[in-house]
């Protein structure tokens, strides 16, 4: 099923905007890293600034979504491998959780 936007259908070709976006991502990417090793030496669980830190993330993702092509844009011709592969991913992170030390999920007391 063809998905009906001015974004999939009017491709042109931006090179300088997709390495522009690809640095900002990068340097983004990098805040974000130097935020999380900043909270988590802070005290902060390690489990609660990932929690955050995905539900910050989705909310950009969802106003993105449905500003530009809606829930049209989640529709695949292959549900049977998106579905292996979410599982496989909610699996991988459940054994790195089981696998983390306790001292890593939990709040540290301060003595």
């Amino acid at each position: 099923m063809a998905l009906s936007s001015s974004l999939v259908g009017g491709h042109r070709d931006h090179p300088a905007l997709g390495i522009a976006t690809f640095v900002g991502n990068l340097l983004l990417m990098a805040l974000l890293s130097a935020a999380v090793r900043e909270l988590v030496n802070r005290d902060y669980p390690l489990s609660e600034v990932l929690l955050f830190r995905y539900l910050f993330a989705s909310g950009f993702f969802w106003i993105i979504l449905l500003s530009t092509v809606g829930l049209a844009g989640l529709l695949t011709r292959r549900p049977f491998d998106h579905a292996i592969r979410s599982i496989s991913g909610i699996f991988s992170l459940g054994l790195l959780y089981f696998r983390t030390p306790p001292q890593f999920l939990t709040p540290r007391l301060s003595s």
